[in-house]
């Protein structure tokens, strides 16, 4: 039988097993709602015949916007972050984008996560990403996004990963 390595989906352990079962991290199983992700040992893994696909960077228009929960790493902690989901004129499928290129400190541009910050007041936290986003776009919620032409960047000369155009 081919050993598996699985990837719980409570905590993000990577382990080896011979069967879905407990994880030694955190002790969730399957039964108890944690998901397991199967797959073949990467040391029996070949080198595939498909080049990513890459998407030039220009507008798109927004076509919806989702709330993403990810667990921070190590903890049972729910960490939110905004996607906004576009469509991309090369492509059939809607791409979701969950980074925007700011300028910090009026001259360094840096890729940041458009993770949700709230201040005392259950607003989003000013000066954040995704508050830079609104403010750049003028719109008041992520909602009132939809429907508008936005325009997207690679995020650096290496990394041609697509993301919010904001300077």
């Amino acid at each position: 039988m081919n050993e598996l390595i699985l990837h719980c989906g409570k905590c993000g352990n990577q382990f080896k097993s011979d069967t879905p079962g407990l994880c030694p991290t955190c002790k969730d199983t399957t039964e108890k709602g944690g998901e397991f992700k199967m797959e073949t040992d990467i040391l029996n893994t070949g080198i595939g015949t498909k080049a990513i696909e890459s998407l030039e960077p220009g507008k798109v228009k927004v076509v919806g916007v989702r709330q993403i929960d990810k667990h921070k790493k190590n903890s049972d902690e729910m960490l939110h972050m905004i996607g906004v989901i576009c469509k991309h004129p090369a492509r059939e499928e809607t791409i979701e984008l969950s980074n925007a290129k700011v300028v910090v400190n009026e001259k360094q541009i840096k890729v940041a996560a458009l993770w949700i910050n709230k201040d005392e007041d259950g607003n989003l936290q000013k000066g954040s990403t995704a508050a830079e986003v609104l403010n750049y776009y003028k719109v008041n919620n992520f909602n009132d996004l939809v429907g508008k032409e936005i325009e997207l960047v690679t995020q650096s000369e290496t990394n041609k990963y697509l993301c919010i155009k904001l300077y």
